[in-house]
């Protein structure tokens, strides 16, 4: 999509968990958007592969919670020296003229600030919850912090549409915080969809995901069950990389040399015992382990 009003070029953190290949995360960020005091939490990436029309862009890019895969903006326009013709429904971009589509959201995702409605003390090493009326309903929202006051704490939240939202605030301090009156603590926003971690890491896997290991495949599947999609993938990475690590069976003992180890006997001298016939009753397994061991 094409958007003349954005600075940086931004895709949604749905698409950038979709990558088989992400790029390496930079830096955390604060986007600024159209209404006042709104900001969204989002972070910048190293360059990514774009292709568009004949050719193919390295362009870094900002990924954040939006509802489009892919928002172009002038940071992408302007140095490519692109031309929009609005009247003819084209952009052209060096030698490729290429055709766009106008069009505009069914539904618009509403916002709404969350303030505290009365003078309210948080004590001193506390955790309190705060009801934050808001005049306009919507659908399920989160809930993103936009506290003032360093010494509170307050989680993303999510709501089910149509609730009184409720913020919980963390006083870490020694000493009280006290809120007053229209203070902004957050912004309400409307959200579509609410993807599960299961999700996710599902989606991320359908891709180019690393070859996991036989002996590994168990323990990447309990370790990435409550993982976001790009740490599903950092995971498979490790497993890959340090596969060696990891004892493929009980007897894969492996060979480390870089020790000495001695058990001090003192004076004591070395005994011997006649040796134990096996009990009946373990012969086989015995065999059974003793043929393994030989395989090894």
């Amino acid at each position: 999509m094409v958007d003349t009003a954005a600075e940086v070029t931004i895709i949604s953190d749905t698409f950038y968990n979709k990558l088989s290949q992400k790029p390496e995360k930079k830096q955390d960020i604060k986007l600024r958007t159209a209404g006042r005091d709104l900001h969204m939490s989002s972070f910048a990436t190293h360059p990514l592969q774009l292709q568009l029309g004949s050719k193919t862009y390295s362009i870094p890019v900002v990924v954040g919670p939006i509802q489009d895969d892919v928002l172009l903006g002038l940071d992408f326009f302007v140095p490519q020296g692109a031309h929009l013709d609005l009247t003819q429904q084209l952009l052209q971009i060096g030698s490729d003229t290429i055709e766009m589509t106008l069009c505009r959201s069914q539904k618009v995702p509403q916002v709404s600030r969350i303030t505290v409605w009365k003078k309210t003390i948080i004590p001193p090493n506390s955790v309190q919850q705060l009801e934050c009326p808001i005049p306009k309903q919507l659908s399920d929202f989160i809930i993103e912090p936009r506290l003032t006051s360093n010494d509170l704490l307050m989680p993303r939240t999510y709501q089910t549409g149509g609730s009184v939202p409720i913020v919980c605030l963390v006083n870490p301090s020694d000493h009280q915080v006290v809120l007053q009156p229209r203070q902004v603590l957050g912004v309400a926003m409307e959200i579509h969809h609410v993807e599960s971690p299961s999700e996710q890491s599902a989606a991320v896997r359908s891709g180019n995901q690393p070859n996991i290991p036989a002996h590994l495949t168990s323990l990447f599947e309990r370790s990435s069950e409550l993982l976001q999609g790009h740490e599903v993938h950092q995971l498979a990475q490790l497993h890959t990389d340090y596969q060696d690590v990891f004892a493929k069976d009980d007897l894969d003992l492996g060979n480390f040399t870089e020790l000495e180890h001695s058990t001090d006997t003192g004076n004591a001298k070395p005994i011997k015992q006649r040796m134990r016939r096996t009990p009946l009753g373990f012969e086989k397994e015995e065999e059974t382990h003793l043929k393994k061991m030989l395989d090894a």
